[in-house]
């Protein structure tokens, strides 16, 4: 099943195989050094603002960033203006002194002050750069104010944004939460605690089998899903889909009502939803964990940590785009439930297939880029092969190497079916100067990727279609669906759309019929 950081987590990011054929390749394209140091648009956000988005989707959530007032400013102006919702992020307000003498003081002050004015249940303390430069010992000053304030979950998460992007620092922030609760020692952790633990600090379940079917006769299984960085409409797709398979599925760190809800009668300090009190205090007694998009990172995965914790079932799967990834979402859930897939999916999925052998016409061979996240950007490829289009170029700001491992596992999954003398360049840790010398060098056609991507399209007269994190020149960001069939569907018609959209504008005759 490929190769697995912990034995039992079945991971979907496979490493090339061996004995491939001669034409299993890929381009990655080397991003040069500047002479000015510097990066220009990158391709990618700041890992705090990640961790601050995780943290907003629990019951009474909130974020602290210890670093300087400019950086909560950041990530605040980034999430109002993307899900358009008002979003608080307090500081602990660096100054000056604070970088001589250290900011323990400030930092415990912002945890008393935030207690005090939004009564929250969940406060993730996230690092910027300044004090990560500083080393300052953050889980050494949260663990101090822990027994002051026994009443709120606090979660300190080293996030800094020159090691890690936004992706990434959400990610950290699900890893974080589940150290905090294992060894906090309040949580109800179920039958497999044991004590040992391994280098990393991380308690080891005991020795049952990790690949054991336990929810052979519960009545309605507990699945746990750690979700990709996805949009609110994403997170409630999870939800529905587990409801068809009759799963309680608890989307942990679910933010599609806090982060996109209805009008307020009354000013609230903290948006209600989120993922609730009573799922935290019961995450070690889940039936099984699915993670999506789940990144190679130093830090163990949720999936990862929790199953290496209760030897609960776990999985990381890519993010479910298109047939095939979808497919395996799909029949990983049926497996879970013991239940076949629901009429109502297949119904949606021969949808979709129609809907792929209609397009085919406008997005045969297209060239095109996709520019985000390591996770969306290859199921997003994996989505216009699907379609008969060509996904020339992959780039992102991340460099954990799960784009290039999962675009080489799906060459060898497409095998002889693979596009002849297809090879797609692949770009890691870049920015978008790179990115539009590579467009406009290998003459695509379509850029997917979010609105920082609109100057290079605007400059190269390329259609933009935009998914991802951040989109700020549309509206209704939320409510983006890029997961299951429907949302492929979507991505499909915005696809299609984009194209016949430019060809109308360029045509001098303006057809009305396409």
């Amino acid at each position: 099943m490929g190769n697995h950081t912990y034995k039992g987590v079945l991971n979907f990011e496979f490493k090339k195989p061996t004995g491939a054929s001669p034409g299993f390749s890929l381009k990655e394209e080397e991003v040069p050094e500047k002479s000015s140091g510097g990066v220009e648009n990158p391709c990618h956000l700041c890992a705090p603002l990640g961790a601050v988005v995780f943290f907003a989707g629990f019951e009474g959530g909130i974020t602290i960033l210890h670093g300087s007032q400019g950086c909560s400013t950041y990530v605040r102006r980034y999430l109002i203006s993307h899900f358009r919702e008002p979003v608080d992020v307090a500081s602990s307000n660096f100054i000056e002194a604070s970088t001589i003498f250290g900011g323990k003081d400030n930092v415990q002050r912002a945890i008393g002050n935030v207690i005090r004015q939004y009564t929250p249940k969940v406060i993730g303390i996230a690092t910027t750069c300044l004090v990560e430069t500083m080393g300052e010992d953050i889980y050494g000053i949260v663990k101090e104010m822990e027994a002051r304030y026994p009443e709120v979950l606090l979660i300190p998460v080293s996030t800094p944004g020159f090691l890690y992007n936004h992706r990434e620092g959400f990610q950290l922030a699900q890893s974080a939460l589940l150290r905090v609760l294992a060894t906090r020692g309040n949580t109800d952790i179920g039958p497999h605690h044991k004590t040992d633990t391994d280098a990393a600090g991380i308690p080891f379940g005991n020795n049952v089998d990790p690949l054991r079917e336990p929810l052979k006769g519960a009545k309605v299984p507990s699945v746990l899903l750690f979700p990709n960085f996805a949009s609110p409409a994403d997170l409630r797709w999870y939800k529905r889909v587990g409801e068809l398979f009759n799963i309680s599925l608890k989307v942990v760190g679910d933010y599609s009502q806090t982060l996109d809800s209805g009008p307020w009668l009354i000013y609230r300090g903290l948006a209600s939803g989120g993922t609730a009190q009573e799922t935290i205090a019961t995450l070690f007694r889940a039936d099984a964990v699915i993670g999506i998009g789940s990144l190679p990172l130093k830090e163990p995965s949720p999936a990862e940590i929790l199953q290496r914790y209760t030897h609960i079932p776990a999985v990381n799967l890519p993010v479910p785009i298109g047939l095939g990834y979808t497919d395996l979402f799909m029949k990983h859930l049926s497996s879970l439930s013991g239940h076949p897939i629901p009429s109502v999916v297949r119904e949606e999925r021969a949808r979709l297939q129609d809907a792929y052998v209609d397009a085919h016409k406008y997005v045969a061979t297209l060239p095109c880029a996709v520019v985000g996240d390591e996770d969306l950007v290859l199921s997003l490829a994996s989505f216009l092969l699907e379609i008969g289009a060509r996904p020339v170029f992959c780039a992102s700001g991340g460099k954990t190497g799960y784009l290039r491992d999962g675009m080489l596992r799906l060459q060898a999954q497409w095998g002889d079916r693979w596009p002849r003398n297809f090879e797609p360049v692949i770009l890691s840790g870049t920015d978008f100067q790179h990115v539009e010398e590579l467009i406009k060098r290998l003459g695509v056609r379509l850029i997917l990727g979010s609105s920082k991507a609109y100057t290079t399209a605007r400059t190269l007269g390329i259609p933009l279609v935009r998914c991802g994190f951040p989109i700020h020149d549309r509206f209704g960001a939320s409510q983006i669906l890029h997961v299951g069939y429907e949302g492929t569907y979507n991505l499909l018609r915005l696809v299609v759309n984009a194209l016949i959209e430019q060809e109308q504008e360029t045509n001098p005759v303006g057809y009305t019929y396409y």
